[in-house]
């Protein structure tokens, strides 16, 4: 039987699995963890290579976190609708605030251009890198060109 000192892993990691997976899905940063875990991040790593249960938390909630982000920068790229709600308030002849109705309100996003660039140059990087003198996949050069319409018309 084991005595003495309980390990860091029994003590600050296993216990709070469960943070560390909401820390995760929150998009913060193994370091961070780390310091909110009261732990170096020599022993934080330590534990990630050994135990099975740490490294699925980690792997598991980061992998849940970037799908989110993707999903809302493919969102942000193509535009998008949302209904906003508001809750419409007046005063009456004491003073006293009275509710008088909710509004609803559709709202709409417009594609967002560095949002496609960011796509493109991540999902076609042969076709969409930043050198203008690289060359596709059939080695000719591929110029890119983008103009942005406005609504009403002008190019810009």
């Amino acid at each position: 039987m084991k005595t003495g000192r309980k390990s860091y892993w029994e003590t600050r990691i296993k216990p709070r699995l469960l943070e560390i997976a909401a820390w995760c899905r929150d998009g913060h940063t193994d370091k961070e963890m780390c310091k909110a875990l009261r732990v170096t991040p020599k022993t934080f790593y330590k534990y990630k290579g050994i135990e099975k249960e740490l490294n699925d938390a980690l792997a598991v909630n980061k992998e849940i976190a970037d799908i989110n982000v993707e999903n809302s920068l493919y969102k942000r790229a193509n535009g998008f609708e949302y209904e906003e709600t508001a809750k419409e308030v007046k005063k009456d002849n004491k003073g006293k605030i009275i509710f008088t109705h909710i509004k609803k309100t559709t709202k709409i996003v417009i594609p967002d251009v560095q949002a496609q660039v960011r796509w493109l140059k991540n999902r076609k990087p042969k076709v969409w890198r930043d050198d203008p003198n690289s060359s596709n996949s059939e080695g000719k050069p591929m110029p890119i060109k983008v103009e942005i319409i406005a609504e009403d018309g002008r190019i810009s």
